[in-house]
């Protein structure tokens, strides 16, 4: 991320698992992600996490698309009507 582009939150996650599911499906869209958060730890060896929130950060000029990206996936794991 570039200065000019500013890193802004599009998301927070209760935890590091959520918080790696957001950030791949940004990044399968091509969106660079950056997950921050106060509270690292390892869920198993190898794997690092975090047990508390985190925040989603990605490029500034990029959040818009971001944002909307997240919706669509909210949507269709959690909206019971999306399966019709």
């Amino acid at each position: 991320m570039t200065a000019d582009e500013g890193p802004a939150v599009v998301a927070t996650a209760p935890d590091g698992i959520i918080g790696s599911i957001m950030a791949a499906a940004l990044e399968s869209a091509g969106i660079p992600v950056e997950v921050r958060s106060a509270n690292r730890g390892w869920l198993f060896p190898g794997v690092q996490t975090s047990a508390g929130p985190v925040e989603i950060l990605v490029p500034g000029a990029l959040a818009e698309d971001a944002r909307a990206i997240l919706a669509a996936e909210d949507g269709v794991t959690t909206d019971p009507d999306a399966g019709r």
